[in-house]
């Protein structure tokens, strides 16, 4: 959209906006529904789904660093074995291969930027035409604890990106208990680990904490003399108070994110080979073409971020609720089309503001009304060190479930 022009959306279907039905806006909406399609089963000790399904690592306000809802969907299977005390699950979702949306040329060899910092890449396909190769999963497992009568709960997730360009699974890593850091396969695979805690004290006070290891230079490594990998971490803490306060409840939060310029970014381990990030895409069909909306497993926008969250709602549950959230990002340069190590330091980083008043009433059991206002103002747009930009956004939306 050009800067300064208005648009109203709607995501009834072939009516992408309502004030100008020129063909060229169906590409706002996606065919690629329904977003939620799968089967699951248990009992009192366990679960599997197999599906698309969203899932989330976390307690974060704003995201969490391996697995987040921001997501659209996972096509996944899940399987969970659960206890009073002690939950396991294991996760595995696939993606597309990045040799569907990065380019090469005619060696095979990844194609970059002029100033060689990014991916050149077409997230545009024809899905009657292009032929779909390689193969990309995420495969994750995750032990939690509950303890102190439910006051604590400690986890501890490992997840690792498998890749392969010719679309071959080595069967040796489809091992839910097996610690995939030791699996030695540095080639096909890129790993992560998280540590979460969080708690409940008295008053309505709790708290979490979670810190991500992406990649960690350890000292014995580089002793060729080549340059050290830069370090990639998230760390995450969060505060937030919850109080009666006449008919319903008052609930404020509070929580700072930071994550260090490459997280979730890595580079192949051959001159010209596709990246082993955990950046994925969700492939969507949008009127007479194919397009790739690229995100990453977790946290909303990619690494390269810091963020403090402020929100507060007041509910009275089946009645209403309103709230406010504020917050405040700054965002370096570094983007999902990144070369590991190669970001430019030298441009300014993005300052964004961003303040939302949200309101939803219960007509009924299961009919809903929501509706919001946005206001964002970002200086810097894009880390182009440019004029600020302003944004207005307002949302009205219907609920029913069944």
């Amino acid at each position: 959209m050009p800067t300064g022009s208005r648009i109203l959306m709607t995501n009834i279907p072939f009516l992408a906006s309502v004030t100008d039905l020129d063909v060229n806006v169906f590409q706002d909406f996606s065919m690629n529904f329904p977003y939620r399609a799968g089967i699951s089963f248990g009992n009192d000790w366990f679960n599997l789904t197999i599906g698309r399904e969203r899932f989330s690592y976390g307690s974060g306000m704003v995201g969490d660093f391996v697995i987040d809802e921001a997501l659209p969907y996972h096509n996944a299977l899940s399987l969970s074995f659960f206890t009073e005390r002690f939950k396991y699950n294991f996760l595995i979702s696939f993606f597309p291969h990045p040799s569907q949306y990065i380019l090469t040329d005619a060696d095979g060899d990844v194609l970059y930027s002029e100033d060689g910092q990014s991916y050149q890449n077409s997230l545009i396909f024809d899905q009657n035409s292009d032929a779909f190769t390689g193969i990309k999963f995420f495969m994750a497992h995750r032990f939690e604890w509950t303890m102190a009568e439910g006051r604590h709960r400690f986890a501890i997730t490992e997840g690792i990106m498998y890749q392969n360009d010719k679309g071959i699974v080595d069967l040796q890593v489809l091992n839910p208990m097996m610690l995939f850091h030791n699996m030695y396969i540095a080639g096909n695979s890129n790993s992560i680990l998280q540590a979460e805690w969080d708690s409940s004290f008295d008053y309505g006070i709790g708290q979490h904490i979670a810190i991500a290891i992406d990649d960690l230079a350890i000292p014995f490594e580089e002793t060729d003399g080549s340059q050290t990998r830069p370090n990639a971490i998230g760390m995450q803490y969060g505060i937030t108070y919850t109080s009666q306060l006449g008919p319903g409840f008052l609930a404020n939060g509070l929580e700072l994110t930071y994550m260090s310029p490459y997280f979730y970014l890595r580079d192949g381990k051959d001159p010209g080979a596709y990246p082993l990030d955990f950046v994925v895409a969700i492939r969507n069909q949008r009127s007479a073409f194919g397009v790739y909306d690229l995100y990453t497993i977790g946290f909303p926008g990619g690494g390269d971020q810091a963020v403090i969250a402020f929100n507060s709602e007041y509910s009275m549950p089946g009645i209403f609720d309103v709230g406010l959230n504020v917050e405040y990002t700054i965002y370096g340069p570094n983007n999902l089309m990144t070369v590991y190590g190669k970001g430019d330091e030298d441009r300014p980083d993005s300052h964004s503001l961003s303040v939302t008043i949200s309101a939803g009433y219960d007509i009924s059991p299961s009919l809903r009304i929501e509706t919001s206002i946005q206001d964002r103002y970002i200086a810097s747009f894009d880390n182009n060190g440019g004029d600020a930009i302003n944004d207005i956004a307002l949302d009205l939306s219907l609920s029913c479930s069944f």
